[in-house]
C-alpha cells in the first residue's frame, strides 16, 4: 500500500509536468498550423488534437513514473531497507549485525550512514561484553568478602576474639574499596570527570601519595627507596597523579613478598618521568597485553579487585600520560609514567 501511494503521487505529478508541457507547445504547435493553412481549425480536430495530447502525457507520465519507481527500489528503498533490518536487529539486541552493503551502500551519503551505524554496533557489542564481564565479576568480588564477613561473624558470635573483629574490618575495607573504584571508574567512563589543568608540584604530588604507604610498607617487611631530586612543575590534575601513583605502589605492593619498592621522579627527554619499581614477583610476557583490563589480575594470589591498574590506564588517557611497563618474572616489575613537562619560569608559578 505504501508503494502504491508513493506511485501515484509521483505518477500524477510527472502527468501535471508532461500535461502543461504538451499541452503549452501544442498550442503553440495550433498556431503554427493555422498560420500555414490560413484558417481555423475546427472543433473536430481540436478535439481530436487534445486527446491525443492527453494519451501522451498519460502514456510519457506513465512510463517516467514506473521509470523512476524502479530507479527508486533499486536504490534509495533498497539501501533505506537494508539500514531498517539493521536498526530493528539492534534495537533487539542483536549487536553482531552488520548492514547488507548494496550498490548504493559502498559510496556517498548511504555508505557514511553505514559506517557509521556499524562502528555503532562494534561498540555497543563491545560495551556488551564488558557489561556482562562487570557483572559476573563483581558478583564473584562481592561474594568472596562477604562470605568472608559472614564467616567470622558466625565465629565471633561463639568466640569473641579481637582478631575476628579485625579480619571482618579489613574485609569491609577491601568491599568498601571495590564499590569506591568501580564507582569512580563509572564517573571516568561517563565523563562525569573533567581533570583539571592547574600548575601542579610534581615532586610533591608524588611524596604524598608515597606517604600513605610508608607504615604498611614497614609492616610488610619490605624496604622504601624514594629518588625525587629537585622540584618538577607541570599542568596536570593534582588528585589524579595521586591516584595514579597511589595505585602503582599499592601494586608493588601487593605482588613483593621482599625487597625493596623504589619510586623515582626525573625528567628525560623533555617529560617527566614517574615509575614505581619492585623486586616481587614480576608479570609472565602472556600477561603483559592485558594487565590493564578490568578484573584481570596476573598474579596468583588473590589480593585486590583488578581494577587498580584499570583506573591508572583510564587517568593516563585522560591526562594524556603516556605508560611504559618492564617486567622480567621472579625478578619484579617496572611502571613508568611519562607527562608533558612545563618549567615554573614559564608560566609564572610562584609557591
Amino acid at each position: 500500500m505504501r508503494y502504491l501511494k508513493r506511485f501515484l503521487v509521483r505518477f500524477f505529478l510527472f502527468l501535471v509536468l508532461v500535461d502543461v508541457t504538451l499541452t503549452f507547445s501544442v498550442s503553440i504547435y495550433t498556431r503554427a498550423i493555422e498560420a500555414s493553412l490560413m484558417r481555423s481549425l475546427t472543433q473536430e480536430e481540436i478535439t481530436q488534437g487534445a486527446f491525443l495530447v492527453f494519451v501522451n502525457a498519460f502514456t510519457i507520465s506513465l512510463l517516467f513514473a514506473v521509470f523512476d519507481h524502479i530507479v527508486y527500489r533499486l536504490t534509495v528503498e533498497r539501501d533505506v531497507r537494508s539500514i531498517l533490518d539493521f536498526t530493528n536487529a539492534l534495537a533487539q539486541g542483536d549487536f553482531g549485525r552488520r548492514i547488507r552493503r548494496k550498490s548504493g551502500l559502498q559510496r556517498g551519503d548511504f555508505a557514511l550512514i553505514a559506517d557509521n551505524l556499524d562502528k555503532l554496533s562494534a561498540e555497543l557489542a563491545g560495551m556488551q561484553v564488558m557489561r556482562n564481564d562487570f557483572a559476573a565479576a563483581l558478583s564473584h568480588e562481592f561474594k568472596t568478602p562477604l562470605a568472608i564477613i559472614r564467616n567470622y561473624a558466625e565465629l565471633y558470635r561463639y568466640d569473641n576474639r579481637s582478631e575476628y573483629v579485625e579480619r571482618i574490618l579489613a574485609t569491609t575495607e577491601r568491599v568498601s574499596s571495590l564499590v569506591a573504584d568501580v564507582l569512580y571508574l563509572c564517573r571516568l567512563d561517563s565523563q562525569q570527570i573533567c581533570p583539571g589543568q592547574d600548575m601542579i608540584c610534581l615532586s610533591e604530588t608524588v611524596r604524598e601519595a608515597v606517604i600513605g604507604y610508608v607504615e604498611r610498607i614497614e609492616e610488610k617487611g619490605l624496604e622504601l627507596s624514594v629518588d625525587i631530586s629537585g622540584e618538577i612543575y607541570l599542568r596536570s590534575d593534582a588528585n589524579l597523579v595521586s591516584m595514579m601513583v597511589s595505585n602503582l605502589v599499592s601494586n608493588a605492593l601487593k605482588f613483593t613478598s621482599r625487597g625493596t619498592i623504589t619510586i623515582s621522579l626525573e625528567e628525560e627527554a623533555g617529560r617527566a618521568r614517574v615509575s614505581v619499581r619492585d623486586t616481587g614477583c614480576g608479570i609472565d610476557r602472556e600477561h603483559l597485553p592485558r594487565i590493564f583490563d578490568r578484573y584481570y589480575r596476573a598474579g596468583s594470589g588473590n589480593e585486590g579487585n583488578g581494577l587498580g591498574l584499570a583506573l591508572v590506564k583510564r587517568i593516563a588517557d585522560l591526562l594524556h600520560v603516556d605508560i611504559e611497563v618492564e617486567s622480567v618474572p621472579g625478578s619484579g616489575s617496572c611502571f613508568s609514567l611519562f607527562f608533558p613537562m612545563e618549567t615554573k619560569e614559564k608560566h609564572g608559578f610562584n609557591r
